[in-house]
């Protein structure tokens, strides 16, 4: 259980990333070019969050 901010938990390389993931949502990606030029790393980690927002009833689809 969580007992305090979840923000706090995270450290600041995982709010940045979560930070492009919004803006990546929203089709401004962080690499020009979209999706094709964009690490396998950084799609995996958007994956992951959408997967969580959707458990959680918070996407936007």
């Amino acid at each position: 259980m969580i007992g305090s901010c979840p923000q706090k938990l995270l450290d600041a390389d995982t709010r940045w990333v979560l930070r492009l993931v919004e803006f990546a949502e929203r089709g401004a990606f962080p690499v020009a070019g979209g999706v094709m030029d964009q690490s396998p790393g950084f799609l995996a980690v958007m994956e992951l969050v959408r997967s969580e927002k959707r458990s959680y009833g918070l996407d936007e689809d």
